[in-house]
């Protein structure tokens, strides 16, 4: 049973007591109701029987005063009474109507009143016919006296059996009023002890499960999550003593979890240490190879300035070839005249034929070279692309384990993201600078063929000479053959300058692809410089924590 059900009960309890006492006393006041009601019935036909004969009497009196003075006011009594008596009479029928021995004695009064009546309205209608001596010979006659004596028997008896029935109302309402206060007095004790009972019951079964429910409440306020309450029933006690074994349980399990957490999240923060600690040292090495590649891009694009300007020289020395080969075409005209001329033109050529032999063969050489420090830049681009995704993934692993540790792990979040963001401006660094590297080795590549054919139109260029040197004794007779062979230097010349020219924009495109490069790895480094110093920041803050 519920505690609100045992407290109504204990409520209805107490009502059913309140109503019984209510009950016995209502009956006992409805008892003496009729009691006093009989009492009252008795006082009131007592007072009109009385009342019936005062006013006879009064009707008498009035009557004899007349007779003796013969004066009309002297029957104003009379006259009053008889009204009166007739309503008196009325009223004690109405009273005694219930009565029936009243209602016989009351019916043989009234034909002796109304008897009497008519002797006095006779004595009154004598006196005013034959004056004093009339009246006085009716008193005189006697007769009235004896009605009278009449009345007063039955009146008297009528009187004495209201009184008895007074006496008989008194008794027995004195009576119910002794019973009632027993039967209340009774009733009040039994209903004392049962309601006492029944409270000491209902307080003894609220109250103790109620102590035992503080007990073990105050055994969870301590901490001891392994205690139980125990409190049988299916109250609100037992309810309430169930719900706190299971808040004591899911905060055991609560707990328990939290502990696990805990364990995880000092996992966590141990990987994480060692992620960091990696992280830095694989920064530092990036940023020292990185350096690395910047001092060899700073070193390659001198070699490039450098190579650049000796394309400018030898433009300009293949433009002074061109030039004396046009001369030694119209030197051939004349070859009669200047033979001894156009031999040390001969000459002169052959020796700047050799010179830019020297020269072009230099760059191919230097071209070649350039060629080879693109492809080793090419094999640290890859390095540091792969580092750049180890380093995407380490951020965003970085970034799982963060939003794992939750509150704790934010901070870490915003540093995983910026180590991601620094790993995706790497890669994108490193695929612009692979691109450059791309259209370098084009580059490269297309100087050397054109170097190999410069080379190549330098060497035939020199064995014309040399042919030409040789066969200069017989320039006179080969007027004819020497200007056509001088035509064909002229040509070779010209070829010549427009190879070197080609070189040389070849040459400013690969100055230019190595500015870039030398641009994007000092944006890596810096890149790297900054991811080495979040790196440091991270590892300072795991230090600051105890990690």
């Amino acid at each position: 049973m519920s505690i609100g059900n045992r407290i109504a009960l204990g409520f209805g309890l107490s009502l059913l007591v309140l109503l019984v006492l209510a009950g016995v006393a209502f009956q006992g006041a409805n008892q003496l109701t009729e009691s006093t009601e009989g009492l009252l019935d008795s006082n009131r036909d007592t007072r009109l029987i009385r009342e019936a004969r005062t006013l006879l009497i009064d009707a008498e009196s009035g009557q004899r005063g007349f007779l003796l003075t013969g004066e009309e006011p002297y029957l104003l009594p009379y006259q009053a009474a008889l009204t009166a008596l007739k309503a008196d009479l009325l009223l004690l029928r109405e009273a005694v109507a219930d009565d029936p021995a009243q209602l016989a004695r009351l019916t043989r009064l009234e034909p002796i009143v109304a008897e009497r009546l008519d002797r006095l309205a006779e004595g009154i209608r004598v006196r005013r016919e034959q004056g004093l001596e009339g009246g006085s010979k009716y008193i005189k006659i006697g007769q009235g006296e004896r009605l009278m004596t009449q009345v007063r028997e039955i009146i008297t008896e009528m009187v004495e059996a209201e009184q008895r029935s007074w006496d008989a109302h008194a008794a027995a309402a004195r009576a119910m009023a002794q019973r009632i206060l027993w039967v209340l007095g009774i009733c009040s004790v039994l209903g004392l002890a049962i309601v006492a009972l029944g409270s000491y019951l209902i307080t003894k079964s609220i109250t103790g499960p109620l102590r035992k429910l503080m007990a073990g409440a105050e055994q969870l306020g301590r901490g001891q999550l392994d205690h139980r309450i125990d409190v049988a029933g299916s109250d609100e006690a037992a309810e309430l003593a169930r719900a706190f074994n299971d808040m004591a349980e899911r905060r055991r399990q609560t707990e328990a979890q939290l502990a696990r957490q805990a364990e995880q999240r000092e996992h966590t923060l141990r990987t994480v240490t060692d992620f960091v600690n990696q992280l830095a040292g694989a920064t530092s090495e990036i940023l020292a190879s990185t350096t690395e590649q910047v001092a060899s891009a700073q070193e390659q694009g001198s070699a490039v300035t450098e190579t650049v300007s000796t394309v400018e020289e030898i433009t300009k020395t293949s433009e002074e070839a061109a030039g004396r080969a046009r001369a030694v075409s119209e030197s051939a005209r004349h070859a009669e005249e200047v033979g001894r001329g156009g031999r040390r033109a001969v000459e002169e050529a052959v020796a700047s034929m050799g010179a830019v032999r020297e020269q072009v063969e230099s760059i191919a050489s230097r071209i070649l070279a350039l060629a080879e420090q693109a492809q080793a830049i090419g094999d640290i681009i890859t390095t540091v692309n792969e580092i750049s995704e180890q380093t995407h993934m380490l951020a965003l692993n970085a970034s799982i384990e963060a939003s794992r540790a939750g509150e704790q792990g934010r901070g870490f979040a915003v540093v995983a993201a910026e180590v991601k963001a620094l790993a995706d401006q790497s890669k994108k660094a490193t695929g612009q600078v692979r691109q450059i590297l791309g259209q370098i080795q084009k580059a490269t590549h297309g100087a050397v063929m054109t170097t190999e054919e410069g080379t190549k139109s330098v060497a035939a260029a020199t064995r014309v000479v040399s042919e030409a040197g040789a066969n200069i004794q017989t320039l006179s007779d080969l007027l004819a053959q020497a200007s056509l062979t001088a035509a064909q230097i002229a040509a070779s010349a010209n070829q010549q300058a427009t190879g070197i020219g080609q070189i040389r924009q070849a040459m400013h495109d690969v100055n230019q692809a190595t500015q870039q490069a030398l641009s994007s790895s000092r944006q890596t480094e810096r890149a790297m410089q900054d991811l080495n110093g979040m790196g440091q920041k991270l590892k300072g803050l795991l230090v600051e924590h105890g990690r």
